[in-house]
């Protein structure tokens, strides 16, 4: 069975400066796994930034 693959470019910044950039190659079954741990992180510290 094949799986659809999603080609990302990351790009870290320090400031205005550019450090690094990654490109990843993942199936579709691996970015909802990347995409839902990225949500859960940012509301995280959402709400520590709250309190």
């Amino acid at each position: 069975m094949k799986q659809a693959h999603t080609l990302l470019e990351y790009q870290y910044y320090d400031k205005d400066t550019l450090c690094s950039i990654i490109d990843a190659d993942f199936t579709t079954k691996q970015f909802r796994y990347l995409l839902k741990e990225r949500v859960l992180t940012v509301l995280l510290a959402q709400k520590k930034k709250l309190f």
